[in-house]
């Protein structure tokens, strides 16, 4: 990973918003199909193909909230706000095309931090397909405050509604490294970590990659799909209790951060708790008819992507652990921003 520039210390008061917007423009660069205008203008212009869906989604990322300048490169920042929207996209089955990003920051911070901010971000952006179309800048006395819109397209969009008692619980990759890198953080360690295993899951929590493109191949086969932003368990909820569903899930068969064991046990923390709580993690949960399972497992494999399947959607409400022949309720406390108890 690259880390942040020790260029111009020129601070954002003196640079202006027309500096900072030509540091946005460069790093966007040009135009390319379908955006046929970008930064520069009143408005953007992009072409909508003909016959597919506009996708679009918008997320804001405040310091103290979900990121600080202290823990995070402004590089890193910039890739997470582009990350969580992306994920939108994705839980969509979306392919994303264009951003739209607002940012406010106090005078005194220096344009270095910008070049950064929008290294990250239009890095994150380009992995998937996206461009930088434009924005605003807006001088604040304090907190940094970002806020990006994505549009994407798609011919046939696969929703949170739409799960089928009997349907298997797909999975595309491990949970709990972004809570386990939180409390890691929490506890005075840095990027990137005192060794490998640590990098991962302070990576993890600063550092979030979508998973866009595991997204576009599971829209041809789920009934329901969201990501885990707000944590497994909330995203059990969200595909179940629409339609008054339930969920069992294998508790052996659920992949799980290395490292996070460990993590909790230095902490005394409940691994579970990590495990279904976390949240600001970026998997994608699936719900999928049992006989399509073997092809999409195929179709995974092909394109070189883990999948998991990790549970059975039920006709009676609630969440259940199993493990063996034993099975008990899953227990819930997904982050609320109207109820928060503090920062970061």
């Amino acid at each position: 990973m690259k880390h942040e520039s020790v260029g111009d210390d020129t601070p954002l008061s003196s640079l202006g918003e027309r500096g900072v917007i030509e540091k946005a423009r460069r790093q966007a660069g040009r135009p390319r199909a379908p955006l046929l205008l970008g930064i520069g203008d009143d408005a953007a212009l992009v072409h909508v193909p003909a016959g597919k869906l506009l996708t679009l989604t918008c997320d804001m990322l405040v310091e103290g909230v979900h990121f600080r300048r202290d823990w995070s490169t402004a590089r890193q920042i910039g890739g997470k706000a582009a990350a969580v929207n992306l994920s939108d996209i994705a839980a969509m089955g979306g392919e994303p095309a264009v951003a739209l990003v607002s940012l406010a920051a106090p005078g005194e911070i220096p344009a270095r931090f910008i070049d950064d901010f929008f290294a990250g971000l239009t890095a994150e952006l380009s992995d998937h397909g996206c461009q930088l179309a434009g924005g605003d800048t807006v001088a604040s006395p304090g907190p940094v405050v970002v806020d990006v819109t994505i549009a994407g397209f798609q011919e046939k969009a696969v929703r949170r509604r739409g799960a089928r008692p009997g349907d298997v619980l797909m999975l595309t990759g491990p949970v709990g490294g972004a809570a386990a890198g939180l409390a890691l953080l929490e506890a005075g360690a840095r990027f990137p970590g005192a060794d490998t295993t640590e990098r991962a899951l302070i990576e993890a929590q600063l550092s979030p990659h979508p998973r866009v493109r595991e997204g576009r191949a599971l829209v041809r086969f789920a009934h329901a799909m969201t990501d885990l932003s707000d944590g497994l368990g909330t995203a059990l909820g969200l595909l179940t209790e629409p339609g008054g569903l339930g969920a069992r899930l294998d508790r052996e068969q659920i992949p799980v951060a290395a490292g996070l064991a460990q993590v909790a046990g230095r902490f005394g923390l409940d691994p579970v708790h990590l495990m279904v709580d976390g949240g600001e993690e970026y998997e994608l949960l699936a719900a999928v008819a049992p006989g399509r399972v073997p092809s999409l497992m195929r179709s995974f494999s092909r394109l070189g992507h883990s999948l998991y399947p990790v549970g059975q959607v039920t006709a009676s409400p609630g969440l259940f652990w199993r493990e063996g022949e034993r099975e008990a309720a899953i227990e819930r406390a997904s982050f609320e921003h109207f109820r928060l108890g503090g920062e970061l």
